[in-house]
């Protein structure tokens, strides 16, 4: 069971937004004040929302929720990544601030054809509730406030769907969680219905996701020369030169950029057979990278706190990644790895495992402001 409830939103008011796009990039750190100074509006219905995001190639179809937190802690609601204290400790300002989440948890779970057709049908044969354009993207609404179809939504959805994970937002749950603990030992009324119970949540099933790559961008070769590295490198991967931008498809290969040129590394069969009887978040291809060549090489002791890398999104383009590698000022390096398959995720989130930092990046992305959840409402 997944515990998902219908809930009054809060909504922009676009009749008084001017600007829209200049809007919604402050809407994060100002949202308190557009909500008293009457931009947004609160529903008047308990709703569960489809949203519809094009990107001009594709159109991803899911609905917002709220979910009992309690899925969290029964392990229903799986992560997969770790998150930081620093990060935590700003969400968990900004959700004081705000008296609520501006932006949903995206939550990913195998395709479940009769989920599928009922958000078809509904979409279909339904007016859209309100829709606008945000970076590059067109976002549409749907609201539901009929009961009974909202109990035939969550119907059917909690008998097919035991438990979702986490694709994006996985500080936000963390903090939610703090925060529950929190309220829940200061009220000695808790019934478990309080608002700070339950999260701001996306569902998109995985077939209505596009998963990009995470590539990486490292300042300096830790005292190597451009020649030295690469013999370093020779000892745990074959090296062999490209004539363009390569992005790996898989065959535990990953590409590299260094000195304006290209090169496709494939991994030694001695290397492969290390982490074979491993688990399966430390046989990725990302995995074996940080490892062998960012910690071994270039004494990169900490992959998700050092300032010496920058990840770059996949769909940023090679042409955008290879710029970034030359105006690094002394010697440095790019690797482009291969998308991660959303089975491999599901299969490490299963395991209890830990995906490395930014191994992923899912598509559609969930943006500020364009509906919220008050803490209050």
């Amino acid at each position: 069971m997944t515990g998902i409830h219908p809930f009054k939103a809060v909504y922009p008011l676009l009749d008084k937004i001017f600007l829209s796009e200049a809007f919604f990039e402050n809407v994060k750190n100002l949202f308190p004040i557009f909500y008293q100074n009457g931009y947004y509006a609160d529903m008047d219905k308990n709703a569960i929302y489809i949203y519809q995001q094009y990107d001009g190639s594709r159109t991803y179809t899911g609905f917002i929720t709220k979910t009992h937190i309690d899925n969290y802690f029964k392990g229903r609601i799986v992560r997969h990544e770790l998150t930081l204290a620093s990060k935590e400790e700003r969400q968990f300002q900004l959700l004081h601030e705000r008296n609520g989440y501006t932006k949903p948890i995206l939550l990913t779970y195998p395709k479940v054809k009769e989920v599928d057709a009922f958000l078809k049908k509904y979409t279909n044969s339904h007016k859209r509730w309100y829709s606008l354009h945000f970076r590059g993207t067109k976002s549409t609404f749907w609201k539901i406030t009929d009961t009974k179809t909202i109990e035939q939504l969550i119907h059917t959805f909690e008998k097919s769907v035991p438990k979702t994970y986490i694709a994006d937002g996985h500080h936000r749950t963390a903090t939610l969680a703090k925060y529950y603990h929190a309220q829940k030992g200061k009220n000695p009324n808790h019934t478990g219905n309080e608002p700070y119970n339950y999260l701001f949540t996306a569902y998109f099933a995985a077939s209505e996701l596009a998963i990009y790559d995470f590539n990486r961008i490292i300042k300096g070769l830790n005292g190597n020369s451009p020649l030295s590295f690469m013999a370093k490198l020779s000892k745990i991967s074959s090296i062999k030169p490209v004539k363009q931008g390569f992005s790996p498809k898989g065959d535990h290969s990953i590409g590299m950029y260094l000195g304006g040129e290209w090169f496709r590394l494939k991994w030694s069969k001695k290397i492969l057979k290390k982490y074979y009887r491993l688990s399966k978040a430390e046989q990725l291809d990302v995995s074996i990278l940080n490892q062998e060549v960012l910690h071994k090489i270039l004494d990169i002791e900490n992959v998700r706190q050092s300032k010496r890398i920058e990840y770059l999104e996949g769909n940023k383009g090679l042409g955008t990644f290879e710029n970034k590698v030359l105006q690094i000022k002394d010697d440095g390096v790019g690797f482009t790895l291969p998308k991660i398959a959303i089975e491999d995720m599901f299969k490490v989130s299963d395991e209890g495992g830990i995906m490395p930092p930014k191994s992923t990046f899912f598509v559609p992305r969930m943006y500020n402001g364009l509906l919220t959840y008050r803490l209050d409402v």
